[in-house]
């Protein structure tokens, strides 16, 4: 498996972003793009997943932003599906009821899709619900509604995969948090239903464990379907994106699970990039019990 870290574009290029409902300042580190190829390059880092305002680049900036990775020899290892920003509301919700909605999820993202090609990224990691705040649906509630959303996301992926294979990227289904499509079940579902080679699962560490799934468990039951890791770390409660080993994930019994399903995919550290110069003990601790390919 590869290590990677996170990587905000694009959004200080749009005036005041809202980003899931929360403001984002444009004088954050974080988004600062030549800062966080630093920061990557410091700790040896040489895959980034993209996350960004997609819905709203250019190929323009797709261009600048692949001579940026070149220059400091990282690659776009993956890439996540556009989020909502102002007031878009569903417009990644690939699962909505609403057929013209998810009709316009899934020409968003394909349209990602072909904007990206030119970064020739591994894969694209997509929510098989929209993002939303606080409770979510409460898909865990009401087993017609959790029904109606799998059919809608199954019909969406195949659609997509379509799209993605023609650029040879792949797609990797998101657990997300309390009350959407969560739990692997569900996922693993869904993936063996769209049954295509370019369409598997992400397993995100944090979203697990607040909804009380435990990652290396987890490992084991998506097996071959797992093609990607979001590890972040929290306490159990709040999405807090922590560095590894700084909250209560059971980093090295997911790492054990890793290696005995022979996962070769990418680590993504779903953290802020621009901190993780000070997280160097931790960072050691990883390459240990990962045994990167960088």
């Amino acid at each position: 498996m590869k290590l990677g870290i996170l990587l905000n574009a694009f959004y200080t290029s749009i005036p005041n972003p809202h980003v899931r409902g929360r403001p984002l300042d444009p004088a954050d580190p974080n988004l600062n793009l030549a800062d966080q190829l630093t920061v990557a390059q410091e700790i040896g880092i040489k895959n980034v997943e993209i996350q960004a305002p997609l819905q709203h680049a250019t190929p323009k900036q797709i261009q600048a932003l692949k001579q940026a990775l070149d220059a400091a020899d990282v690659r776009a290892g993956s890439v996540h599906a556009p989020f909502p920003v102002y007031d878009e509301g569903a417009m990644d919700d690939i699962s909505s009821p609403d057929e013209a909605v998810r009709d316009a999820a899934v020409a968003t993202i394909a349209a990602a899709i072909d904007l990206v090609a030119p970064l020739q990224p591994d894969a694209l990691v997509l929510h098989p619900c929209g993002a939303r705040m606080g409770d979510g649906l409460q898909l865990d509630q009401d087993e017609t509604r959790l029904q109606a959303r799998t059919e809608a996301c199954v019909e969406s992926l195949v659609r997509l995969s379509e799209h993605s294979q023609a650029q040879a990227i792949s797609l990797a289904l998101e657990n997300t948090l309390p009350g959407d499509l969560e739990q692997p079940d569900d996922l693993i579902t869904i993936v063996d239903r769209v049954a295509r080679p370019n369409v598997g699962l992400c397993l995100d560490t944090g979203h697990a464990m607040i909804a009380g799934v435990d990652p290396g468990e987890t490992v084991h039951r998506m097996g071959s379907r797992l093609r990607h890791i979001h590890a972040h770390d929290n306490h159990g409660v709040v999405d807090e994106h922590l560095f590894p080993f700084l909250g209560d994930v059971p980093w090295r019994s997911l790492f054990d699970a890793l290696h005995a399903v022979a996962f070769e995919g990418i680590f993504m550290l779903e953290v802020a990039s621009i901190n993780a110069a000070a997280n160097r003990d931790q960072l050691a601790q990883l390459r240990e019990m990962g045994s990167f390919m960088e």
